[in-house]
């Protein structure tokens, strides 16, 4: 849903629900992306115009991240840019930093 957002800049709730078909059923999905501040609103609803919305910095910048590594682009090692390579973190990101790690080394190779 996020990647067709992103390519539609500008969109209304009608074009929003006509691809939140292809999706599993959820009717909060819309208001549920607002609330957690992956979409707001562009354009408030005025006469026959409908309210437009667009996707917020923080949904862009997730979208070009995941391109970037569609891309081939390298994982962050640095612990400022990648909070999995801090000292004190969890086993699962730990795992999560191996696996990122090899993924560097393989595409240097």
């Amino acid at each position: 849903m996020m990647l067709f957002l992103y390519s539609e800049h500008l969109f209304n709730k009608t074009k929003f629900e006509e691809f939140n078909e292809l999706m599993s059923w959820d009717n909060n999905r819309f208001y549920k992306l607002i609330k957690e501040g992956w979409i707001h609103k562009w354009r408030t609803k005025k006469g026959n115009q409908a309210a437009l919305y667009e996707l917020t910095y923080k949904a862009k910048r997730m979208i070009n991240n995941v391109y970037a590594k569609l891309n081939g682009e390298d994982f962050p090692e640095n612990p400022v840019n990648n909070p999995v390579f801090k000292h004190d973190v969890k086993y699962r990101d730990k795992v999560y930093r191996a696996y990122m790690k090899k993924i560097n080394n393989e595409d240097r190779l």
